[in-house]
């Protein structure tokens, strides 16, 4: 009985110390699944909607550290998307779960503008800003709170506060 725990406590060790070392951070690509959610107004210092005016599309976002590309798949269309895909280069990546892609697009008659596409903590958010307004602003939810709403258990305001 004691040999048995002593082969059950090297095991335990030994596989803290492989999620230690090498498995929660590493540079291996990763995906998300994401219910995009667009706001009726800003985004708070954690990319959640301020007012969340309404549910929008499905996305699985792919984030690849080793060559800081993005890719966003569209899983189920809202109406918004006019690709199935985009990948994003040259992206300030820290990690899978905190990293931000700008594009700048120049307009002749109203300047310029510019969109993030991005993650912080998790969330994926997107900020459309500049030339004429309506600015636009999206969050998402993931994990736990996607399932809870998609099933019907949460609202989205309270899954947004997970």
């Amino acid at each position: 009985m004691a040999e048995h725990h002593h082969v059950l406590t090297i095991a335990i060790c030994a596989a803290v110390t492989l999620l230690i070392v090498g498995g929660c951070n590493d540079n291996h690509p990763q995906t998300y699944r994401v219910m995009q959610l667009y706001c009726a107004g800003g985004l708070d210092t954690d990319m959640r909607c301020l007012k969340i005016a309404h549910a929008g599309a499905v996305l699985d976002i792919t984030v690849n550290p080793q060559t800081r590309a993005v890719q966003v798949s569209v899983v189920k269309n809202d109406g918004d998307w006019f690709v199935k895909q985009m990948i994003y280069e040259h992206c300030a990546i820290v990690d899978a779960e905190n990293w931000k892609c700008e594009e700048q697009f120049q307009k002749s008659l109203n300047g310029g503008w510019t969109e993030t596409n991005g993650m912080y903590k998790g969330r994926f958010y997107r900020t459309g800003v500049g030339g004429i307004p309506p600015d636009f602003y999206d969050s998402s939810i993931s994990g736990l709170a996607y399932w809870l709403v998609r099933f019907g258990v949460i609202s989205l305001q309270s899954a947004q506060k997970i």
